[in-house]
């Protein structure tokens, strides 16, 4: 999800700590410091094989202790076996997606180099409209293979991007897909029918305890922002070799301060909601 306000760009991405303090008093708007590299994901010889590849590039002299630099980072999975080349494509498809999608939501860019250099010209506009204008820039994106098994994969996707105001935007997208199709698996692939109410009624339990809120206290009381005052797990989801992880990003349930939520709901929790014809992993299922 994309945000822009006029020339200011407000984009999603992940929590973490800003990499270094990237400024420079005179900017040097000459694009640098890019290092491409990958590395091989060692994995049993029957789960989908993929290297990591790194990108960082930045623009402005980002070793000195003023203001002025614009840095982009990617870190992202390439599948390459032992599946179908459609899966593999399928795979490979939605990470370059992400990846690649263009930071003002108008489309994809064509590579690396083009979405950097987009980044960076926006910068500049920005320094031409605002003559002053010193603040530093940030984009992260990084995707993350959560589970590799023989019959489901499920990617981790995160955001976070600094482009002025009190601090960065950042979000996460979860998902998990069928390595014989390529195929999101939807809850409903997994559990029986008419599963809906009880995984709620599970899902707040585990929510209550994780975040020590008593049964008897309103989730608006304890600072969350679910509509009605009712519980609901987040649609953004994913398999796991412990369970279902469940994923709220800041502003979406609670304020920014509380970061983002991750909920596990084990799986020995709800054996009795399995379908025993889902694609889970038969050792996860015998494990229940």
């Amino acid at each position: 999800m994309t945000f822009k306000h006029k020339r200011r760009l407000i984009l999603p991405g992940m929590i973490i700590s800003l990499l270094g303090s990237c400024q420079s008093s005179a900017p040097d708007t000459t694009p640098k410091d890019q290092s491409t590299t990958s590395r091989q994901q060692s994995v049993s010889p029957d789960t989908l094989v993929n290297r990591y590849q790194d990108f960082t590039k930045s623009m402005g002299n980002c070793d000195s202790l003023s203001m002025g630099c614009v840095r982009v980072e990617m870190r992202y999975p390439v599948f390459t076996q032992p599946l179908e080349d459609s899966v593999i494509g399928i795979l490979n498809d939605v990470v370059q997606r992400f990846i690649l999608a263009t930071h003002d939501g108008a489309g994809m860019a064509t590579g690396l180099e083009t979405f950097s250099k987009q980044f960076f010209n926006d910068y500049q506009i920005m320094q031409e409209d605002i003559p002053d204008y010193r603040v530093n820039w940030e984009l992260i994106r990084r995707v993350e293979v959560l589970l590799n098994l023989p019959e489901v994969i499920s990617l981790k996707s995160m955001e976070y991007a600094f482009t002025g105001g009190a601090h960065g935007m950042s979000a996460t997208r979860l998902a998990s897909y069928r390595t014989e199709t390529g195929e999101k698996i939807k809850l409903s692939d997994i559990l029986l029918p008419d599963f809906d109410q009880q995984l709620q009624t599970i899902g707040e339990k585990s929510f209550r305890r994780q975040w020590e809120i008593p049964a008897d206290q309103d989730l608006d009381e304890a600072g969350f922002w679910f509509e009605k005052n009712q519980f609901r797990l987040s649609n953004n989801y994913a398999v796991t070799s412990n369970g279902l992880i469940f994923l709220y990003n800041p502003y979406e349930v609670a304020p920014y301060s509380f970061g983002t939520l991750e909920l596990v709901v084990e799986f020995s929790e709800i054996r009795d909601l399995l379908d025993p014809e889902s694609p889970l992993d038969p050792e996860i299922m015998k494990q229940l």
